[in-house]
């Protein structure tokens, strides 16, 4: 990673030419990220270019674990005098060796200014510096293309470094690796060979490349050998990991002790013999041996409820395929002793998302409840009497084969099982939403309204403690046994139960906008670096009825002149704009709103950057009874029919409103939202004159031949 120079130095190195892939290889330490980040990893963090002049701020709020992979997220962000921010990992002083394999999975960025890593430092650097320590890079990238260079930076009377190159798809996942013993390193893509160097006998003064090493990650943003000219609209970007792993020649393989976790592979027929405890994630041939899981070598599978597996013939995914989604105490004929490789998915209701309700407990009748309504992180979950407050209301979030994120609608917190406890009896609280495991759940229907909320990371469901009907009784995860504090009845919040909040940075789709930490009241994250042409959408959002809205975006600006929008349906209905007032700072926060008429459905709700200079925490919109809606004009002016297919245009509009279909000679009423006509016409030429309207929502009614038909427009 450390470059003093960005011209690799070519001096006289023997090769070996063979191609060597050792299959006696064994492994002696992993991380495969399936619960978190381990506790072999320390977090390096600050700024001061990092002896390269790179530009981010390490932090370790940048490094997460999402889908059983680390997340090493960069951003553009000004924090503690940098204008990015990255994360760096090593295991040093936890972990290091001396000679072996070490491999890793990544999938990275490739765009101008990005540097993503994967190298080693020898152990011995807090004492003799760099580069007397040694340097071995098992993959870097920068800038764009697919150049992937492997290289040895070593001391020989000064910096000494050696390297080789080769291109592939970088932003996809392959597998990096070195075989590093006491005569070469040798560095491969996916199994095939592109460099190597020969360091037997310390030739060369390579004797530091003989000492124990470390392992680092990281994702830098400029630097000596990318340059200092970034393109930002490459932000926010990822490196990804699934695995790392170290594999020596003739180390006895680490004794491997049986376990049990969701999805649970047993070697022989009813759940009998070697068993290796499997989580949402993939798992090729080489992922299940390290869990003690043998080719061939599954008979039975136990599945926690919320879970289903994928079964494959052949390695990495391939070759025939079933899926199981319950215990099969004996696979038959055709998979018994058949699996090569697993895929885990949730198995989950998949229609939940983006809706607010009451948790109802099924035992006691009363609703989940974050309690005393606190907006402190770990604020404890129990159950209490029925109300409408908003410390009661919880959305969902639906991130895929059922698995949800559930947000407490006063604090923005997200559900939480305090700190991945896999055990019954861990206890469940809010806590900021981060994308770890222990804050998403699978949300299974009981057939008959009531849900069970099954925690990812243990295959536990949310129960009210020893089945108590107590107001402030505790809330925690419990085996599954069908019991009825188990279970959760979704009352939606009506409209007169007023409102829906989304949380900014939960978006189905994005363009150009880049998430960051809040300092606005309940914590989490905001949108933020939001610029003029980028937008937000967010699916699925219900209007339960007809009638006006109030929407209320909570905004932070440092600048004067930003403007918003809204609109539904990829913008065939359009909500109005919004000026964003300089709040005073990017984390001083207002909240502004207006209010729209919207008929009763569901609809992909999106968010429009009309002018640069917004952060943007939630929105929340709310029913609101003043305004008249479509069905109450048509009621009130007794209309039994439409016209067939009538739409209207531009909309909004500034000057005038065109209609698709023959109205000429209609009378056309303009109604506004207190109910008052303001305009009275006669269709001219398939259109009407609006430009004498105030700026607002407005109905129009259009009355031909005995037919009455009510339509929505905007007046700009």
């Amino acid at each position: 990673m450390k470059k003093k120079q960005k011209l690799i130095l070519t001096i006289s190195l023997l090769f070996y030419l063979t191609m060597g892939y050792s299959q006696d290889w064994q492994i002696v330490w992993q991380d495969e990220f399936n619960n978190g980040i381990s506790s072999d990893w320390v977090f390096e963090t600050g700024n001061g270019g990092w002896g390269n002049n790179e530009l981010q701020y390490y932090r370790q709020e940048n490094a997460t674990v999402s889908n059983g992979k680390l997340i090493i997220t960069a951003k553009r962000e000004a924090f503690g005098g940098s204008n990015y921010t990255s994360a760096r990992l090593k295991t040093q002083g936890k972990k290091s060796w001396k000679y072996g394999k070490i491999e890793a999975s990544i999938a990275m960025p490739s765009f101008q200014g990005i540097w993503p890593a994967f190298w080693m430092l020898g152990d011995n650097i807090s004492s003799v510096g760099w580069p007397k320590c040694g340097e071995i890079d098992i993959m870097e990238h920068v800038n764009t293309g697919g150049e992937v260079v492997g290289t040895i930076h070593w001391d020989a009377n000064g910096h000494a470094s050696y390297g080789g190159n080769t291109s592939t798809n970088i932003t996809a996942f392959h597998t990096y690796s070195v075989e590093w013993d006491e005569n070469s390193i040798k560095w491969f893509i996916d199994g095939a060979k592109f460099h190597e160097v020969n360091i037997a006998g310390n030739v060369n003064s390579t004797d530091e490349l003989h000492n124990n090493f470390f392992i680092l990650l990281n994702l830098a943003v400029g630097g000596d050998w990318p340059g200092s000219n970034i393109d930002n609209n490459g932000f926010p970007a990822q490196m990804q990991v699934e695995y790392v792993r170290v594999y020596q020649k003739g180390a006895n393989p680490p004794s491997v002790s049986p376990s049990t976790d969701v999805i649970t592979a047993y070697k022989d027929c009813n759940y009998t013999g070697f068993s290796g405890g499997l989580t949402i994630g993939d798992y090729n041939l080489a992922r299940l041996k390290t869990l003690g899981i043998q080719d061939d070598a599954i008979s039975s599978l136990k599945i926690a409820q919320g879970f289903q597996a994928i079964l494959y013939q052949d390695d990495n995914f391939g070759g025939a395929s079933t899926v199981i989604n319950a215990d099969n105490s004996c696979l038959n004929a055709t998979w018994n002793d058949k699996v090569t490789s697993i895929r885990i998915i949730a198995n989950g209701t998949t229609t939940l998302g983006n809706q607010t309700f009451y948790l109802q407990n099924r035992n006691s009748g009363l609703n989940m409840d974050v309690w005393n309504a606190s907006l402190a992180n770990g604020a404890n979950i129990a159950q209490g009497t029925v109300n409408t407050t908003n410390n009661q209301k919880f959305t969902l979030t639906h991130l895929g084969d059922g698995l949800y994120k559930i947000i407490a609608n006063h604090s923005g917190q997200s559900l939480d099982v305090n700190n991945f406890n896999k055990a019954n009896g861990a206890n469940v609280e809010q806590y900021p939403y981060n994308g770890t495991v222990n804050q998403q759940f699978v949300l299974v229907s009981t057939g008959d309204g009531f849900y069970k909320i099954v925690a990812r990371h243990s295959g536990r469901i949310v129960e009210v403690a020893g089945a108590s009907t107590a107001n402030g009784a505790n809330v925690q995860q419990w085996d599954n046994n069908n019991q009825t504090c188990g279970q959760w009845k979704l009352v939606p919040v009506t409209t007169s139960q007023t409102s829906v909040l989304i949380q900014a940075e939960s978006y189905s789709t994005m363009s150009g906008i880049q998430v960051e930490a809040t300092t606005d009241t309940g914590g989490g994250s905001n949108v933020g670096y939001a610029d003029t042409g980028d937008w937000m959408a967010y699916n699925n959002i219900n209007f339960p009825t007809s009638g006006s809205y109030t929407i209320e975006y909570r905004v932070a600006s440092a600048v004067t002149g930003a403007k918003i929008s809204s609109d539904l349906s990829a913008g065939t209905i359009q909500l109005g704009s919004l000026d964003v007032p300089n709040t005073g700072g990017w984390q001083n926060w207002q909240t502004i709103s207006h209010t729209v008429n919207v008929n009763a459905g569901t609809y992909n709700f999106g968010l429009f950057i009309q002018n640069t200079g917004v952060n943007l925490n939630w929105i929340r919109i709310t029913k609101s009874a003043s305004a008249l809606t479509a069905k109450e004009v048509s009621s009130k002016t007794a209309v039994v029919t439409e016209i067939p297919s009538l739409s209207i245009y531009p909309n909004p509009t500034e000057n005038t409103l065109f209609f698709n279909a023959e109205v000429s000679g209609a009378n056309v009423s303009v109604i506004n939202e207190s109910g008052a006509t303001v305009s009275l016409q006669k269709a001219s030429n398939n259109s009407i004159d609006v430009s004498g309207l105030k700026t607002g929502v407005y109905l129009i009614l259009v009355e031909k031949d005995g037919i009455k038909t009510v339509r929505r427009f905007i007046k700009k």
